[in-house]
């Protein structure tokens, strides 16, 4: 493989990355496309962690504060990082998405985070830490988003291929022809048979309405993914984080609500 190309550009502090440009599976994702100018390249994460808790919703500011302040500093510096972004809505859940180059970084990095969220973010005892970690099994880049909608089904281990078979033929397709999408991620714990996709879009009236539509596509499709519905969670994009020596941008962070989600 040839070194990537090293010139990138921005808009409005954040670089688009170009969806055309970047198949699901590419050796690399492109990091930025303009006419005349190069794009710049990464190696496609290979795994994934979303950690999700509740919190008392005037908790989480706080929190987030401390998070901005004290973990994404290390994180970034952490090796085998490739993004962290932290979500949360009015309801107090609070979600944290970091993608890695491989598992060992991602189940490193789960752990630390979660004992810095046990001890900094005090969950509802009904709520504990949830950690999913898996591997990237599709990947759709774009635009920096604002707000996101995550879709979460558990299927029978013995039918991943075909439930992933149906996110990448049909899922994928409708999230991204939806109005105000920015880009999205599949997640994917093969042994435990538990899918997360992870979209993100330009606001929070177009995340509700690729929620539905999502959540349409999964009741019909409802045998191929557990027969269950889909656990569904909207959020705002409340700290967006990049490795420290990244070329791209460096962390960003709003205090909450950053958006009315």
């Amino acid at each position: 493989m040839s070194d990537p190309p090293t010139t990138t550009w921005e808009d409005d502090g954040y670089p688009l990355e170009c969806r055309e440009c970047s198949p699901a599976t590419a050796d690399w994702i492109n990091l930025g496309h303009r006419p005349g100018f190069a794009p710049v390249r990464q190696p496609r994460p290979l795994c994934a962690v979303l950690q999700t808790t509740t919190l008392a919703p005037d908790a989480l500011d706080g929190v987030l504060t401390r998070l901005a302040a004290d973990e994404v500093p290390r994180l970034r510096s952490t090796p085998g990082l490739a993004s962290f972004a932290a979500l949360a809505n009015r309801s107090g859940r609070m979600v944290t998405f970091s993608a890695w180059d491989s598992r060992e970084a991602a189940s490193s990095a789960s752990a630390a985070l979660e004992a810095w969220l046990r001890g900094n973010a005090p969950a509802s005892p009904a709520e504990p830490v949830e950690t999913l970690i898996g591997e990237v099994a599709a990947q759709i880049v774009g635009i920096g988003a604002n707000d996101a909608v995550i879709w979460r089904w558990t299927v029978d281990p013995t039918r991943v291929e075909d439930a992933l078979g149906a996110l990448r033929s049909g899922f994928l397709p409708l999230i991204r022809a939806a109005r105000g999408f920015c880009r999205c991620e599949v997640v994917l714990d093969r042994a435990g048979g538990r899918f997360a996709v992870i979209g993100g879009f330009d606001s929070p009236e177009a995340a509700a309405r690729a929620g539905d539509l999502g959540t349409d596509w999964s009741e019909q499709n409802a045998g191929l993914l557990g027969n269950a519905p889909a656990n569904v969670t909207t959020c705002a994009v409340q700290i967006r984080a990049v490795p420290a020596n990244s070329p791209r941008r460096t962390s960003s962070w709003w205090p909450f609500p950053r958006r009315s989600s």
